[in-house]
């Protein structure tokens, strides 16, 4: 590990001692010069005001791999303000400061990257300022599998006390980041949402921003071999939550690629719905079949989703969870090949790639997942046992995406396996999308968006993201209805958004 002090984007020292022709340079171009001198070294900078404060015996364990970069920033404002929202709808932009959370937003107040991940930026992100500069780095190399984090335990924060280094927002900056970053079009909506809700038009830095290099294509190549198997690693269990409604047969044949898996699932749960008070089980086989795997069975009349798994949730006694739809089938060696995947990367939630007959894969690498999928994930039971779904969800969407956030919020990420594949049959009986009459359905103006898709952006979005929703919703709408006159649209559409916000609050659950 080397650390690099550094005065405002101007290094001061390099520990241990030795490279005293790097003090007074750009802390970008040092990092660059000792990625290259020492390519199995962790690279770590910080501000000479945080250094006393910087716990070095914890940094190792942040990197079980190479492929990680980490940083905080001691008060929160980072180069890249919050009006990005405008133009990102992501988890990442909403940091969660007192836990490990994903992030691309990057700090020079403190932070850490492997050599051998940095040098594979040094030809396409130049040195120039700090902040700038990393936070280019983890956004281009995020979507490609370079796992970023806000890090909080790399500084004692109990000892920093009141120190502080105020820091500069740019527009300049904001404007140059989404046209290297994002495809030219959202510099405009950009623009437009200053306009709509800054009151303001930032047209020199909107300008200057198309004067930049564009890095959107570009695709760095990380090593493979850096990550393996963590030979420490105990595949102690795994148990299986199933909700199903009217899907006997397809129920079955899941059952049956876990009964044939080459490492066996510990339990399998099932939550039996139907909603009619004097039916009884149509899943006859779960007892007249043997199973090598304990099966725990729940049949209730009373229906939905979240409900149903979080019933499973609460049978669950095994280290990992996997969260199963009841329509998919999959490999024998599946539960292998995901306990090799977790002790590879030490994480506590994946979520497989699970697509219908015909879709094709659109990603290529392992990488930082914004979403969640409740019928293809394995959690570590010690977070999904304490993470329930949110029943002011049933019936509707989100659920899958607000569970993942409540994940993210304890500090477990949620990474995305293109490579382990399962095939979703979208089973055309059964299942947990039938029609619910909705309390709203017979308003003049029904909410738009749907009332429980409100709900998930204004728990989990900034406003800047729910304004920018906001301004994307209303321009692609209006391509699809009839009314053209766009004064008597935006009247009518700031109707249904207003009533989607009210049934928001209304069907949101304490």
């Amino acid at each position: 590990m080397i650390v690099v002090t550094h005065t405002d984007g101007m290094v001061s020292r390099v520990f241990p001692d030795g490279h005293s022709q790097l003090e007074g340079k750009n802390l970008v171009s040092a990092l660059y010069v000792l990625a290259n001198s020492f390519p199995e070294k962790v690279l770590v900078w910080c501000h000479t005001n945080y250094y006393p404060f910087l716990n070095k015996e914890m940094i190792p364990s942040l990197f079980v791999h190479n492929r990680v970069m980490v940083s905080y920033d001691v008060n929160g404002i980072y180069t890249i303000p919050n009006t990005i929202g405008y133009v990102e709808d992501s988890p990442f932009v909403n940091i969660q400061r007192d836990v490990l959370y994903p992030t691309w937003k990057m700090s020079s107040d403190v932070g850490a990257i492997h050599a051998s991940a940095l040098v594979l930026f040094e030809t396409i992100i130049p040195e120039g300022d700090s902040d700038y500069v990393l936070t280019s780095i983890a956004k281009s190399g995020q979507r490609h599998g370079l796992l970023c984090y806000s890090a909080p335990k790399l500084l004692d924060l109990s000892s920093l006390g009141d120190i502080n280094k105020p820091k500069k927002k740019s527009n300049n900056y904001l404007f140059r980041f989404v046209f290297q970053h994002y495809k030219t079009r959202w510099m405009y909506l950009l623009l437009l949402n200053f306009w709509i809700y800054e009151k303001r038009i930032p047209l020199l830095s909107f300008l200057k921003g198309f004067f930049h290099k564009k890095l959107l294509r570009y695709s760095p190549v990380f090593e493979t071999a850096s990550i393996m198997p963590d030979s420490s690693f105990s595949e102690e269990g795994m148990d299986v939550i199933i909700p199903t409604i009217g899907r006997k047969k397809y129920l079955q044949d899941v059952l049956k690629d876990l009964s044939q898996q080459t490492i066996l699932p510990k339990k399998v749960i099932i939550i039996e719905q139907n909603p009619d008070p004097t039916s009884q089980t149509e899943l006859d086989y779960l007892s007249t079949k043997d199973w090598p795997f304990e099966i725990v069975h729940r049949f209730v009349h009373k229906t939905g989703a979240c409900q149903a798994r979080n019933l499973a949730l609460m049978e669950v006694t095994a280290p990992w969870v996997f969260m199963a739809d009841d329509d998919i089938r999959f490999s024998s060696t599946m539960i292998a090949d995901v306990f090799s995947f977790l002790s590879a990367y030490h994480c506590k939630a994946v979520t497989l790639s699970c697509l219908m007959e015909g879709e094709q894969e659109v990603f290529k690498e392992i990488h930082q997942w914004s979403s969640f999928g409740s019928g293809c994930s394995v959690v570590a039971s010690s977070m999904a046992r304490k993470t329930f779904y949110d029943t002011s969800f049933e019936f509707g969407y989100g659920e899958d995406k607000d569970y993942g956030m409540q994940l993210r919020n304890r500090g477990c990420d949620v990474l995305y396996n293109p490579f382990i594949q399962l095939a979703h049959l979208k089973a055309p009986v059964g299942g947990f999308r039938e029609p619910v009459a909705k309390p709203w359905e017979n308003e003049k103006n029904p909410p738009k968006p749907a009332p429980t898709v409100m709900l998930f952006k204004l728990k989990h979005r900034i406003k800047e993201q729910v304004h920018g929703y906001k301004v994307l919703l209303f321009l692609k709408f209006y391509k699809q209805q009839s009314n053209k006159n766009p004064i008597s649209y935006l009247k009518e559409m700031k109707k249904r958004w207003n009533s989607s916000v009210f049934w928001a609050h209304q069907i949101q659950k304490p």
